[in-house]
């Protein structure tokens, strides 16, 4: 699954029209992007050898990067935000020198182009000359995105700088790097609640009924994965308090142990086990003595079941879960179809939410409004994100204290 995370770190290069006010961002403020800097800035900075940085700010602009040393030959990344006078965003630019983690501006501007193919498979070539610190840049590609609820543009083109001898008369060689740039559209009526899960299913499609399982399959990447798949519930928890963004985060970092249990429901846990076992190795909870653990994963290893029924059920009921996966290993629910179709997508998500977190041990009462021993006449996208993210920072909490993880 794909959420453009990453977005929030890329800058401006380019001037916009002067006969009108640029397109800005309507969720994404000056102070959205200096509370997020400075939470990274945090995180990375709580211990004593931590990494030092370099920012300019002005009244339309905020820039950062990495500061090594004036001796250092490390290359790093700069970051620009642009502002308009109101203080909204109007592009967000990432700058990779040449020679960026040892490669050169085609093999940069190719991988970078790679990985938005996954977002948007048909890029255009720009068709406007565009140019940075006064260079015009090169084969300039426009990828279609959203970022921040908004449908966006992302370009990315290569800077490309000569480097002449000392009388000016000779170019001996070339330098630079590779200019990613996003800028919002003027309006966009696009969903702020993210149910997407990539290319393979969005919570809010009809068909979601006909397959139940993909209800189950999302429910685990976000309790495995919360930081990726309920961004805007965890960034809002980590940007809340900067000076404690390490102590936060830590809240939504599963143990090692029960994280790998519920990864193998998934189908490809297989192909993915030694990955999932080194990213929770480097980034999982500090005090988890057990996240460094070698766990085999067999070769001939199939995937714990997850199991769905259908029966008429009885009064209001629309689903309900059976077992405990920590105790069975079978993620089991039955659902009532004739109910279930004619719930709205917001309350099948809110009502498999609930019964999926009984799968995994919570109780009725426990971890807010998502755990109610009853159901509303209807919930909207917004109810099921607050009340997940609540109860997904609970069930952490309770797993992580059976392990003895605080």
């Amino acid at each position: 699954m794909k959420k453009l995370i990453l977005l929030l770190l890329f800058i401006p290069l380019v001037s916009f029209g002067q006969s009108q006010e640029p397109p800005f961002f309507l969720n994404y403020t000056s102070q959205d992007a200096i509370k997020s800097f400075n939470a990274l800035k945090a995180r990375a900075e709580s211990s004593s050898d931590g990494p030092k940085f370099k920012t300019n700010i002005t009244k339309n602009s905020f820039e950062w990067s990495l500061d090594f040393g004036e001796y250092s030959r490390t290359r790093v990344t700069t970051y620009t935000y642009g502002f308009n006078d109101n203080g909204n965003v109007t592009y967000i630019q990432q700058y990779r020198p040449d020679q960026w983690a040892d490669k050169s501006i085609d093999q940069i501007y190719d991988e970078e182009c790679l990985k938005l193919r996954e977002y948007d498979n048909n890029p255009k070539k720009s068709n406007k000359s565009l140019k940075y610190k006064g260079v015009f840049l090169k084969d300039p590609i426009n990828f279609r995105l959203q970022q921040y609820d908004q449908n966006v543009t992302v370009t990315i083109a290569k800077h490309i700088v000569p480097q002449y001898n000392r009388r000016g008369t000779k170019i001996i060689g070339y330098n630079g790097g590779v200019v990613y740039r996003s800028y919002p559209d003027k309006v966009s009526n696009v969903n702020k609640v993210n149910t997407n899960f990539g290319d393979l299913f969005d919570l809010r499609d009809e068909d979601m009924i006909y397959n139940i399982k993909n209800y189950m399959t999302a429910f685990l990447l976000h309790i495995t994965s919360p930081e990726m798949f309920i961004g805007n519930v965890y960034l809002d928890d980590i940007v809340r308090d900067p000076k404690n963004a390490v102590k936060n985060s830590n809240k939504w970092k599963l143990n090692a142990t029960d994280k790998h249990l519920l990864e193998k429901f998934s189908t490809n846990h297989k192909f993915n086990c030694e990955f999932n076992l080194e990213q929770t190795a480097k980034y999982g909870h500090p005090n988890d003595k057990s996240k460094e653990n070698q766990i085999v994963c067999p070769s001939d290893f199939i995937s714990y079941e997850m199991k769905v029924e259908y029966r008429d059920l009885e009064d209001n009921v629309i689903a309900v879960a059976i077992g405990n996966v920590f105790n069975n290993e079978i993620m089991h629910v039955v659902i009532d179809p004739i109910k279930f179709k004619e719930a709205s997508p917001a309350k099948r998500a809110f009502i498999m939410w609930h019964e999926l977190f009984h799968t995994v041990g919570l109780d009725h009462g426990e971890c807010g409004p998502l755990m109610f021993p009853y159901t509303d006449k209807d919930y909207t996208w917004e109810d099921w994100e607050a009340s997940n993210g609540e109860a997904m920072k609970c069930f952490i909490s309770k797993r992580n204290a059976l392990q003895g993880i605080y």
